[in-house]
């Protein structure tokens, strides 16, 4: 397993900023309880379940990548307002699966 120190700080951090139990972490998040205990202490979960995190929290997914030590997502793959939700959906599946 790989670990990023920076990445659990980030998590255990964020949790406490929100005021979050790790279950009421993975309820807004959709990320496994257990897989966000890992997180917090530096466990590096996979690409899929790192955008899965920072899309629950709503913040940059590419900022999360990187703490996690992901390479970003490029910027011309990125999406543009007013891309019909089916289709983010679509792609998003997509990225994750191909680096789960």
């Amino acid at each position: 397993m790989k670990h990023s120190e920076t990445l659990g700080i980030a998590v255990s951090k964020k949790l406490k900023e929100r005021g979050w139990t790790l279950r009421q972490a993975s309820i807004r998040t959709h990320v496994s309880h257990n897989t966000i205990g890992d997180m917090a202490q530096g466990i590096i979960p996979g690409r899929g379940m790192v955008i899965q995190w920072a899309e629950g929290l709503n913040e940059s997914v590419n900022e999360w990548l990187i703490l996690a030590g992901y390479d970003p997502i490029p910027t011309e793959l990125c999406l543009p307002a007013g891309t019909p939700p089916e289709v983010r959906e679509e792609i998003m599946r997509l990225l994750k699966k191909s680096n789960a």
